[in-house]
Formats: structure tokens, sequence, C-alpha cells
């Protein structure tokens, strides 16, 4: 937890994108950024996070949202993003779940990052639905 510190850079994880490509976080990063994670196994947390990037994106437009998938194969993530019409954010998955669990201590998939535009942390410990949430993005 303590390279979780704000300030400290976010560590790299194993991710790819739609295209199996691996992606680096920190070559994304380039305006205050908003990383949220989903499972198909939390079916109504994947929809309801995702409908809340909605309302935020509109109010929050210069912030920038990244989605991680945490437990789906690429070919269910796929299914699903395009099912379910997933497209207010960048859609990422993580290849190596153990690697993220470690390296950024995600062991439920509410919880909510926000890292500013240099990459370093703003909090890694929040979640999008507190009601105190958007106070972070002001």
């Amino acid at each position: 937890i303590k390279k979780l510190k704000n300030n400290n850079i976010l560590p790299d994880v194993s991710l790819c994108d739609v295209n199996k490509k691996q992606v680096k976080i920190k070559d994304l990063i380039k305006k205050k950024t908003i990383i949220y994670f989903w499972t198909k196994q939390a079916d109504s947390h994947a929809f309801y996070s995702h409908k809340k990037v909605d309302e935020l994106k509109a109010k929050y437009p210069d912030i920038q949202f990244i989605a991680v998938n945490i437990h789906n194969s690429q070919e269910d993530w796929l299914k699903e993003i395009k099912a379910k019409n997933y497209n207010n954010s960048i859609e990422l998955r993580a290849s190596d779940f153990e690697e993220l669990k470690n390296k950024w201590v995600i062991n439920k998939v509410y919880r909510t990052m926000i890292i500013n535009k240099n990459g370093t942390i703003n909090d890694a410990f929040v979640s999008m639905f507190d009601a105190n949430f958007e106070n972070n993005l002001r």
C-alpha cells in the first residue's frame, strides 16, 4: 500500500487494449485520469460504473476515464464491451490479475483511483459512488 501513496507514480502493470496490444498506463495518462474496475461477474456494478462515468464525463470533460476489466478472458471482455456498448472510457483488460492485485492492491471491483496528469497518484483508494467523490475532481 505504501507504493500507492499520494504523489507517488502509479506502478506499471500488465494491461492490454481491445486489439490485444500491451499498453503502459503511464503512456495513456496525459491529463487528470479516473481509473475504475469492472468484471462481467459483477454485472450491475459494471453497468452502473459505466453509467456514472457518462454523468461525470458530461460534468468534467477535461478528465480522462480508463476502465480496467479484472477477470474476464479477452474474448468475453470484448463481447461484453460490444453487447453493453461500453464506449465512454479507454477500455483495458488486466492481463495478470495477481500482478494487478499485488501492485495496485485491487481486491474489490468497487475501487476507483484518481491519477494526476503527471502520472502521480492523487488518491488510489476512493469510490466514484461516494457522496463526496466529485470534490476530488474540482
